[in-house]
């Protein structure tokens, strides 16, 4: 199928937009960990475990449940008396 500029001018439009947002999207992550200091501490690493008899998986359907959290989340607790910016 033979399409006019005009009719296919959207979809060109489209997908070079796709592929820049991409593109400046892979070009940030790279620069990030690029710059980013990581450092493994091994003897912490060692002492994760993770509970996977509840993930979900029966390796049929290829739907994987969401994973168990490691630990509790700590409370965020707003100060009633403050509004939020104002503090100095």
């Amino acid at each position: 199928m033979t399409k006019s500029f005009d009719d296919a001018k959207p979809a060109i439009r489209n997908k070079l937009f796709r592929e820049k947002r991409l593109s400046a999207q892979k070009d940030f992550v790279d620069n990030l960990k690029a710059s980013a200091k990581i450092e493994i501490n091994e003897a912490n690493l060692a002492k994760v475990r993770i509970d996977t008899s509840q993930s979900g998986d029966d390796g049929k359907t290829g739907s994987v449940g969401q994973p168990p959290l490691l630990a509790p989340l700590p409370a965020i607790q707003a100060n009633p008396g403050v509004v939020p910016g104002s503090e100095k």
